[in-house]
């Protein structure tokens, strides 16, 4: 066994050893993320065409988990029968994420190859905050607000 790999099993030991913060079960966020691909005909093949697309599709699987489990994030029908995703953030606000349409996509064209930039943009159009309360999101802390975001961003832009 080599070094990294004696340095990631002692990682995943201390990680496991903190307390549960998990507000609701494995099972629970399964079902909110299945709501989202059926909501929006995401096929699961998509994240699994190759090995490099499949470890990602593990990745963005896994994070998700995680935030739906420590309420990060919820999904909500709305009363036009709209899923909408509401992140909480470390301060308690919420953001609301609406559906994604064409008009949340176009936004990220004028921004080329600047994928953080593209990818702020269009979760700024989506919850209505515009790029720059997207930047604005705490990095660190227990929650991860801003990876929190990109992860949905990520997921949404298999729309």
């Amino acid at each position: 066994m080599g070094k990294l790999s004696r340095t990631l099993s002692k990682l995943k030991k201390l990680k496991e050893e903190k307390p549960d913060r998990n507000k609701i079960s494995e099972d629970s966020a399964l079902e909110q993320i299945v709501e989202i691909l059926n909501y929006y005909n995401i096929p699961l093949e998509r994240l699994e065409d190759s090995e490099k697309s499949e470890a990602a599709g593990e990745s963005i699987l896994d994070a998700l988990i995680g935030f739906f489990r420590r309420g990060q994030l919820e999904t909500r029908v709305n009363e036009n029968g709209i899923l909408n995703i509401i992140q909480t953030t470390q301060s308690g606000a919420k953001i609301e994420y609406q559906e994604v349409g064409s008009r949340q996509k176009k936004v990220m064209d004028k921004y080329g190859t600047e994928n953080y930039k593209r990818l702020y943009a269009f979760l700024g159009s989506l919850s209505g905050l515009g790029s720059d309360g997207i930047e604005l999101l705490k990095a660190g802390g227990v929650q991860n607000d801003l990876a929190c975001a990109e992860i949905l961003g990520t997921l949404f832009l298999l729309v």
